[in-house]
């Protein structure tokens, strides 16, 4: 069985409301080392993107972006349930955090 990389980069909408509010709260309460559980929802009633996909850390159930346009087709192509998200570190502007950066992957036979 291989590792097959879906997605790595920032994440999309992080300054606009409640993304942007949930990002502060998520760094108070996570720090450094970010959150230990990163999920993919399927948002089919987002008003600018019917294929859009929220990115929801856990524990708090934080919803602090979307996986960027281009990327949500093969997304949702490949199924969120067979995905492995993992959280790989905050965007700073100098010293405050302006975004966050995560990996998905999948398992391919």
């Amino acid at each position: 069985m291989s590792v097959e990389l879906v997605f790595s980069g920032k994440l999309a909408g992080v300054s606009f409301s409640p993304a942007k509010e949930n990002l502060a709260q998520a760094v108070k309460e996570y720090g450094v080392g970010g959150p230990s559980d990163v999920q993919l929802e399927h948002d089919p009633s987002n008003p600018y993107d019917s294929e859009a996909i929220k990115v929801i850390f856990q524990p708090g159930g934080f919803f602090v972006g979307h996986i960027p346009k281009p990327h949500n087709s093969k997304l949702l192509v490949v199924g969120l349930d067979g995905t492995k998200v993992a959280f790989e570190r905050w965007n700073k502007h100098g010293e405050i955090v302006v975004g966050a950066m995560i990996e998905v992957t999948r398992s391919i036979l």
